[in-house]
């Protein structure tokens, strides 16, 4: 971000000043997952989901960067109150998609021990603090919670990274999408050894329905209906 120093205000600490040197520079952090383009995108499909019958799903949230932002996105949309659901499992990938992964896709385990400092009570706290109130957090495994539960959906993200488990939500969120609705599936990115089973199993799942794959920024798989 660019600063006008023109405009610094009368008393504030000037270039080359002593004070100036008891300063700690910024410990800056980029968060997200997403570069700015992606998010970009990902708001751009907010709003053309807007008006759209259904609520919005994120699927694979982590520590939930993405979904505050998008919320902060949201409330400036003027549209219909939608809930947020952010579905995780809070701790980690599931054993038994890493057991998949280094068994069937010969990954090597270590690969996937992220995520795992998190909790759902760590994340509500997060969405409190940030008055992010149309968010319902649900804890699970979403291979063994049919997101069909969740009813009407206009938006969905999938990003739970491995096979088995874009493998499963696809078809139930495939049933619970709106016409004018949109699923997106984060790291369909052939050439990212870490997470190319998400890229596999959004091929896999748009041959099936015969649809020809629509990937954008370079590892947003998009399905439109």
């Amino acid at each position: 971000m660019e600063h006008d120093y023109k405009d610094r205000p009368s008393g504030s600490i000037h270039e080359g000043s002593e004070a100036d040197t008891a300063i700690e520079p910024v410990s800056a952090i980029y968060p997200y997952q997403f570069t700015p383009q992606q998010l970009m995108f990902l708001c751009q499909v907010v709003s053309d989901t807007a008006n759209v019958s259904g609520n919005i799903a994120e699927i694979g949230c982590a520590h939930g960067y993405t979904t505050l932002f998008l919320n902060r996105y949201i409330d400036g949309l003027r549209c219909a109150p939608k809930t947020y659901f952010a579905i995780d499992t809070f701790s980690g990938f599931a054993p038994d998609d890493v057991e998949f992964e280094v068994r069937v896709r010969y990954k090597a385990r270590e690969m996937y021990d992220a995520f795992r400092d998190n909790s759902v009570d760590a994340f509500r706290a997060s969405m409190v603090r940030a008055s992010a109130k149309r968010v319902t957090a649900i804890q699970a495994d979403v291979n063994h919670f049919d997101l069909r539960t969740l009813g009407e959906v206009a938006f969905a993200i999938v990003d739970v990274d491995l096979y088995r488990p874009v493998s499963k939500a696809l078809p139930e969120l495939y049933e619970s999408v709106t016409p004018g609705g949109v699923i997106v599936v984060d790291d369909c990115n052939p050439t990212n050894f870490y997470w190319d089973g998400a890229y596999e199993a959004y091929q896999k799942f748009v041959k099936s329905i015969n649809r020809r794959p629509e990937i954008v920024h370079g590892k947003l798989g998009v399905i439109r209906m």
